[in-house]
């Protein structure tokens, strides 16, 4: 009821326009906050991956890469540390709206990663290598698809141009990255093929390293100092 009124100019003496700019002002702050926690924990969690996966290669390739389930909930935690309010703090009906659309992403991309999981794990008891090769699903670039679509809606929300920029570089520009599989095609002519395992995670780690300083870090840094 109370934000039917804030929307209906007729029942609100105070202009509608005013209110919803004072609302994204302080959300564009915290956005910037919480974009920057984001980019720093992705980078640290990169190195982890990497290191992990080169300590563990003689048991299985990739078993570092489970603890990138573990980094949207450190995120969140140190996200919401930072920013929670206080009791009686006055309502902000935009910072609702990109908190529902954060939450709603974030349910589909772990839900789908997990989902992928359990099917890769089916089917790699059941068919044969050349076979799981084929119909293993890759989840991690519909992950970055589904976070750059959030990116962008947060930018179209607070009306910062380069947030929903980030965001379309974010999802899509992941999505290619790891569908067109640019990291392997680096390495196709590399010749000492014992090392290429090390160099494969080595540019996995630049890669995602450049994605998260230029898609969260950066634009968090100007949305917090503009």
């Amino acid at each position: 009821m109370e934000d039917f009124e804030l929307l209906n100019p007729e029942n609100n003496q105070e202009n509608v326009g005013d209110r919803f700019d004072a609302w994204r002002e302080v959300l564009s702050r915290e956005v910037g906050d919480c974009l920057t926690i984001a980019g720093v924990c992705t980078m640290i969690m990169a190195v982890v991956v990497t290191v992990i996966n080169c300590l563990l290669h003689d048991w299985g390739i990739g078993l570092g890469q489970i603890w990138w389930l573990v980094n949207p909930l450190i995120i969140a935690l140190l996200a919401y540390l930072r920013n929670r309010k206080p009791a009686g703090c006055p309502p902000n009906l935009l910072r609702d709206i990109v908190l529902k659309v954060w939450l709603s992403c974030a349910i589909f991309a772990v839900g789908f990663c997990l989902s992928a999981m359990f099917f890769n794990y089916v089917e790699s008891q059941i068919e044969g290598l050349e076979v799981f090769a084929r119909v293993a699903v890759k989840p991690y670039r519909v992950v970055l698809l589904v976070m750059g679509m959030a990116l962008s809606i947060t930018g179209f929300i607070i009306k910062q141009t380069w947030v929903w920029i980030s965001g379309i570089v974010l999802g899509l520009g992941g999505f290619l990255w790891i569908s067109l599989q640019y990291s392997t095609y680096i390495l196709s002519e590399y010749r000492a093929l014992e090392d290429s395992f090390f160099l494969l995670e080595l540019i996995v780690c630049i890669v995602v390293e450049i994605f998260a300083f230029s898609c969260f870090v950066l634009p968090g840094h100007c949305l917090k100092y503009k």
